[in-house]
């Protein structure tokens, strides 16, 4: 949502993650790349399902349904090979979902936010739900993240 948006004021946004080569995969990347966004910097993994959550709408409550098989395989190491590039003339990386990133609870991403901050950069984060209710990340990396962090968006149960 936040790239859709920066995107529709005609700012430059580059995506880093990770998709499967599979349908869901090649459905996200059509409809990506059709909004006018490149998906250059994102990790195919052959052989895995694309990351998907699925949401059950009733009158007074929601769940969810997901699969992470992506989101878990993408790492630190993935992040930092497209950086270099990814990052040139960027002014702002913005982390999402940090609490589904569970390769990214490192100090990895770690050294990836304190290049961007000597390069200038501002650094946003989005937690998402904690499914652990630890609030903490991966040995409390959360704690490590949060001096670096210009803007955080939390709803108020993250809070």
């Amino acid at each position: 949502n936040q790239a859709r948006t920066m995107h529709a004021l005609g700012l430059d946004v580059r995506f880093l993650g990770a998709l499967g080569d599979d349908s869901f995969g090649e459905m996200l990347t059509k409809h990506v790349e059709a909004q006018g966004f490149s998906m250059r910097f994102v990790k195919l993994f052959r052989g895995l399902p694309s990351s998907v959550c699925l949401v059950l709408a009733g009158p007074s409550d929601r769940a969810f349904v997901s699969c992470y098989s992506t989101t878990d395989a993408f790492a630190a190491c993935d992040l930092e090979e497209r950086e270099r590039e990814a990052f040139e003339g960027c002014s702002h990386f913005h982390i999402g979902g940090y609490f589904n990133l569970k390769g990214l609870m490192n100090p990895g991403l770690t050294g990836v936010v304190k290049r961007c901050k000597a390069n200038g950069m501002s650094v946003s984060l989005n937690t998402q739900y904690d499914a652990t209710e630890q609030w903490t990340g991966a040995g409390g990396h959360l704690r490590e993240l949060l001096p670096m962090l210009d803007f955080l968006f939390v709803n108020e149960v993250e809070a």
